[in-house]
């Protein structure tokens, strides 16, 4: 019997429902009720009269509820009182580093001068990797994509940023000698591209926004997982990806960017912050990197609106 098996009871309990406490617990209903009937087995009793309206607790369930919820409020009292004898806090962010540019850096710099007294733990990780940590609550903010936030139980969401897909091309790929691309021009490309495991979200986005101007993309057979892998098949195949343009600031020189003409939907990027229990320095975090965003979104558009006027 672990901790772990307490919160899940105690979800349940609550939320009258496998499905809603699963939801809660970022679990798969199944996986969730096997667990209790795990704690139900080692505890040798039924604590959960179970009906397709509502899931409600036997008289040992009641009695076993209270108990839980004694000890969960005790484990929370001492793991606040031991993070208050640390010499600082903890704020932990998990991001997607290739859609933010260089506004992740600046946040953190203003927030450090700040809150002197906060430690701050970034996490560059995929898209999948940011959602799996989230649901075991070992992040305190989360920024990527907006239309991942369903992935997200009990996140409450900020818009910060958005950024346009673009053409991320090896050197010896036909559109590098381009000044743009049209969208129509993929319809003849087969392109690179981040895989399923990592950036579940990467294809269907994809699809999304070349539809409107009736591309079906192809893909080839070997996706990438990560980000700087995707930067080796380029450079070794020869080959071109849709990003976006954050990817700017950690692009090797063996590849260049096109921007699209005419221009693709924009991806909406989004800082998300536990409802619950959220950590009381996210709040301030966010919104330096909504002020840092703004920032690098101007610049970005006068940069872009001289290099048009120098053509």
């Amino acid at each position: 019997m672990e901790l772990r098996h307490f919160r899940y009871f105690s979800a349940v309990a609550v939320f009258g429902s496998f499905s809603k406490a699963a939801g809660y617990l970022n679990l798969t209903q199944p996986a969730l009720s096997r667990q209790i009937r795990d704690l139900e087995v080692e505890l040798g009793v039924l604590l959960l009269n179970r009906n397709k309206k509502r899931i409600a607790l036997t008289p040992a369930g009641e009695s076993f509820y209270g108990d839980v919820v004694l000890i969960l409020k005790q484990t929370e009292k001492a793991v606040r009182k031991l993070r208050s004898q640390r010499r600082s806090e903890l704020l932990r962010i998990g991001y997607v580093h290739s859609l933010l540019g260089g506004c992740m850096p600046n946040a953190v710099a203003r927030f450090q001068a700040k809150t002197k007294d906060v430690e701050v733990e970034l996490s560059d990780l995929s898209s999948f990797e940011v959602s799996k940590r989230a649901g075991e609550g070992l992040i305190d903010v989360a920024v990527l994509p907006k239309s991942l936030a369903h992935f997200f139980n009990g996140f409450e969401w900020t818009e910060i940023l958005q950024v346009s897909p673009v053409i991320v091309a090896s050197r010896k790929n036909r559109f590098s000698k381009r000044s743009a691309v049209a969208p129509a021009e993929l319809d003849a490309e087969v392109l690179f591209g981040l895989g399923p495991t990592g950036f579940p979200e990467y294809e269907p986005r994809l699809r999304d926004i070349l539809r409107p101007f009736g591309v079906v993309p192809k893909l080839h057979s070997q996706l990438a997982e990560d980000i700087p892998a995707l930067f080796v098949q380029l450079d070794a195949r020869r080959g071109a990806a849709v990003l976006t343009d954050g990817i700017r600031t950690m692009l090797p020189s063996a590849l260049v960017i096109r921007p699209f003409q005419p221009s693709l939907g924009p991806l909406v990027l989004a800082a998300g912050i536990p409802a619950l229990n959220a950590n009381p320095h996210a709040d301030f975090f966010v919104t330096l990197l909504a002020e840092e965003a703004s920032k690098f979104s101007r610049q970005h558009q006068k940069t872009r609106r001289k290099k048009t006027n120098s053509r």
